[in-house]
């Protein structure tokens, strides 16, 4: 599985590098599918770790194969690597991007650190459930979405069209809202159904399963259009600053965590998430207005 999955992130890499935006929103969409699909396959298959780990491996590898034909089908352009692009530029640049990326990875783990520590190891079986059934669903639909926009503004914000990529930030933005509202709508409406079949699937019954799953849901969305929102700060190079932000982030939902998950149980912890994705996206959203200002000032 960690073969498939390094393997998968340095074709996915490559490609993002080649700008081949559309084999970027192909694989990941693939490896949504894969991800949801091949496990629920395994467990009728052979209800245990083995064939979990086995299937989600799986998914990487094909995945990974898929973005490996479509690399090699197409030649990247050797010019895309500037001569005068030093190594320490980049460094300054992706160090601090790979210890956002740590830092994300670390929130399921936070999270999972306090309900045991608070609530009871029970409590983190039920919790772990249903985050990753939701973060699945959210990931299918939009994450494929996010990450085939991102090569297209890096390219034309290396183009110095940056009032295209202005109006494709605002363009995203404008889209996961609009998804937002209806997939609240639907919630709203199918609230009962949706609930019964989650509680079907994972054989268990949560307090307050309307409140709890619609918190779990919008905390979910909020971190995948974080992406998007934190894209100003990526593209100007900022990676620091997103650091920063993440770590504000963070501290604010491991304070909310402490003092309302003894209290309220699963639903203050789904909410200490969501608060969390919440002052991320807005920092970021507030800072990368303040930046494409700037950028756009700087063109007239």
């Amino acid at each position: 599985m960690v073969l498939g999955m390094v393997l998968y992130y340095i074709i996915h890499a490559g490609l993002q590098a080649a700008f081949q935006s559309k084999d970027v929103l192909r694989i990941s969409l693939l490896l949504s599918i894969l991800c949801l699909g091949l496990p629920i396959i395994s467990f009728y298959l052979n209800q245990g770790v083995i064939g979990f780990i086995f299937a989600y491996g799986l998914a990487y590898i094909v995945a990974s194969l898929i973005g490996f034909y479509h690399i090699n089908k197409n030649t990247i352009d050797s010019s895309l690597i500037s001569s005068s692009q030093k190594i320490t530029t980049w460094f300054k640049y992706g160090f601090p991007l790979s210890i956002w990326l740590t830092f994300q990875a670390s929130i399921p783990f936070l999270e999972r650190l306090f309900i045991q520590n608070l609530l009871g190891p029970q409590q983190v079986g039920q919790y772990t459930a249903l985050t990753e059934l939701i973060t699945r669903a959210f990931s299918l639909m939009i994450f494929p979405i996010t990450l085939s926009i991102q090569p297209v503004m890096m390219k034309h914000w290396n183009q110095d069209k940056k009032d295209l990529v202005i109006q494709i930030w605002k363009q995203c933005i404008s889209l996961l809202s609009v998804f937002m509202f209806a997939s609240l709508c639907i919630y709203l409406l199918a609230h009962n159904m949706i609930i019964n079949l989650i509680s079907s699937m994972l054989n268990t019954t949560f307090h307050q399963p309307g409140i709890l799953v619609g918190l779990m849901a919008l905390s979910g969305f909020l971190w995948q259009a974080n992406l998007i929102l934190h894209k100003p700060l990526e593209l100007s190079k900022e990676t620091g600053k997103m650091v920063v932000t993440i770590l504000i982030a963070l501290a604010v939902m491991s304070l909310a965590y402490v003092i309302t998950v003894p209290i309220y149980g699963l639903v203050a912890a789904a909410g200490a998430a969501c608060l969390g994705a919440m002052t991320y996206g807005l920092i970021t959203y507030l800072y990368g207005n303040i930046i494409f200002r700037k950028s756009h000032a700087l063109i007239q």
